[in-house]
């Protein structure tokens, strides 16, 4: 089972599918397969960078 230093207490299969369902709805280019594809690996990415921007120092956040 996931940690409380996890961002999600719980598998993220539930949050694919509403990723999928928003970005079919959207119309916004999702998954590996496609050329500029958003997929949820993206989202480490940009927090990662919100958390280095806000100060937390680099352990922390690789530990996160």
């Amino acid at each position: 089972m996931y940690s409380e230093t996890h961002v999600f207490a719980r598998r993220d299969h539930w949050f694919r599918k509403i990723h999928k369902r928003v970005a079919t709805a959207k119309k916004i280019k999702s998954g590996r397969q496609m050329q500029g594809g958003f997929t949820l690996y993206d989202f480490s990415y940009t927090a990662t960078s919100h958390l280095i921007h806000a100060g937390v120092d680099l352990v922390t956040v690789r530990d996160y």
